[in-house]
């Protein structure tokens, strides 16, 4: 694996340039870096500490149990976590949609907490 450029792998991980030029420069040795700015280079061995550091969205599948009062959330079941979450859907859905339905949710973390949102199903392979 050869270098790469930084804002190619900022948009690998879906994460602000910004945000992986912190994680550069405060996470990984000189040696691992060259360049500066728009035109950083990450070796292979910063390219394997980055892949540790940034935090990747865990993917859920569970069964919708409740329809809350408020219409931009969900009540899901979780068999992996065993327990009942609220997943926030975008407005322009429909809450009525997903009765007794399967939906897939992504956790995310917001300050200390953590929080579930839905997505649309992934498409396989």
């Amino acid at each position: 694996m050869p270098k790469k450029k930084l804002k190619d792998i900022t948009n690998e991980y879906g994460i602000p340039f910004e945000e992986g030029l912190e994680l550069v420069f405060n996470n990984l040795d000189e040696d691992m870096v060259t360049g500066k700015g728009g035109n950083t280079w990450i070796n292979e061995d910063g390219q394997r500490v980055l892949e540790e550091l940034v935090p990747m969205p865990v993917l859920y599948r569970g069964k919708v149990v409740a329809l809350p009062p408020n219409p931009s959330f969900l009540t899901v079941y979780i068999k992996e976590i065993t327990q009942k979450i609220q997943a926030k859907i975008p407005m322009r859905e429909k809450q009525s949609k997903f009765a007794n339905k399967i939906v897939y949710v992504e956790s995310y973390t917001e300050g200390t907490k953590v929080k579930y949102k839905w997505i649309p199903t992934p498409k396989r392979g």
